[in-house]
C-alpha cells in the first residue's frame, strides 16, 4: 500500500510508472484498488505525461457505476489526466475499485507515464490510499 495523508497536491506512486517513446501511441489501464478514511470524495486519482502529447483519449469506470467520458486535446500546459475527478470513501477505509483506461499518443519528446494520487482536500488524519494488487497495463501499438 502506499499512503498519501494530509495533502491534496497528487504525489507520485513509486511503482505506477514507465517510460513512453517519442511519437508513441499506447492504450494505458489502471486496475485501481483503493481507499480512504472520509466519506466526502477523498481520493483522487491522475497521470502525468510528457509534455508533448498531442492526445489523450480516456474513461473511467467507478464503483458507484459513474462513468466518465473524457476527450482531451492536449497542450504542453495541461500534461496530466484526468483534471479533476474525486472519488468517493468510507469512513471505515474499506477498499473499492475502479478502472481508469485511455489512449495516448505521444508527441515529439518522449518521457516518463507517472500515477499520482491525494486526498480531494486535505485534512487532519484524512488518508488515500492505493492498495496492494492495483495494475497498470500499458501496451504499444504504434
Amino acid at each position: 500500500n502506499q499512503t498519501v495523508t494530509n495533502n491534496a497536491t497528487p504525489q507520485n506512486d513509486t511503482e505506477l510508472f514507465t517510460t513512453l517513446v517519442a511519437n508513441g501511441f499506447y492504450i494505458v489501464e489502471l486496475h485501481l484498488l483503493y481507499s480512504g478514511n472520509d466519506t466526502t470524495g477523498d481520493y483522487t486519482p491522475n497521470f502525468i505525461y510528457p509534455a508533448a502529447t498531442d492526445q489523450v483519449i480516456g474513461t473511467a469506470l467507478f464503483p458507484d457505476g459513474t462513468f466518465v467520458g473524457v476527450w482531451q486535446t492536449i497542450s504542453q500546459s495541461i500534461g496530466q489526466w484526468p483534471t479533476a475527478i474525486v472519488i468517493g470513501c468510507d469512513l471505515a477505509a474499506n477498499v473499492r475499485t475502479a478502472l481508469l483506461s485511455f489512449q495516448i499518443r505521444v508527441g515529439a519528446a518522449g518521457g516518463t507515464l507517472q500515477y499520482r494520487f491525494c486526498n480531494a482536500t486535505a485534512g487532519l488524519g484524512r488518508d488515500s490510499i492505493t492498495a496492494a494488487g492495483t495494475v497498470l497495463r500499458i501496451k504499444r501499438l504504434a
